[in-house]
């Protein structure tokens, strides 16, 4: 029997909302985006259920192709529950830092050393994850940051 933990690959990319939202409406950093991402096919992607949330709403105001374009994106990538740990991490951070990404930086330090990099194009939640130790990736942007240690 598999723990949770256990069924994810050994190394794994975070992605934010703000970098799904890349990967569905084209952006200035979209197409390095994707081409990160294709050039790591063989790590798992995963986000918080969060995301279901954040991004359809976000594109439900641009018309129904755009939502359904979101919803075949998101059902691409592994999505992980918000879960009391989260929950209370997400409250322990800088208040800088937005509700919605507090959660989504809580979920991928859960992951630990299972963690490539945690993806985002948000400079506060970037500055957060390296602060806490995560490497963090922002193709088509130079302020990613290798991870420590």
């Amino acid at each position: 029997m598999h723990t949770e933990r256990e069924e994810w690959a050994a190394v794994m990319i975070y992605l934010d909302s703000s970098a799904l939202v890349k990967l569905i409406a084209p952006e200035a950093e979209s197409a390095a985006l994707s081409d990160w991402v294709r050039a790591r096919w063989d790590h798992s992607r995963v986000t918080s259920d969060l995301s279901r949330v954040d991004v359809l709403r976000g594109f439900r105001e641009t018309g129904p192709a755009a939502e359904d374009l979101a919803a075949i994106v998101l059902d691409k990538i592994e999505s992980v529950a918000v879960s009391p740990d989260v929950v209370a991490t997400a409250a322990d951070l800088p208040v800088g830092v937005s509700t919605t990404g507090a959660v989504h930086l809580a979920t991928a330090r859960a992951f630990g050393t299972e963690l490539l990099a945690y993806v985002s194009y948000d400079a506060a939640l970037l500055e957060e994850a390296a602060r806490g130790g995560l490497s963090t990736a922002s193709p088509g942007l130079e302020q990613a940051t290798p991870k420590s240690g």
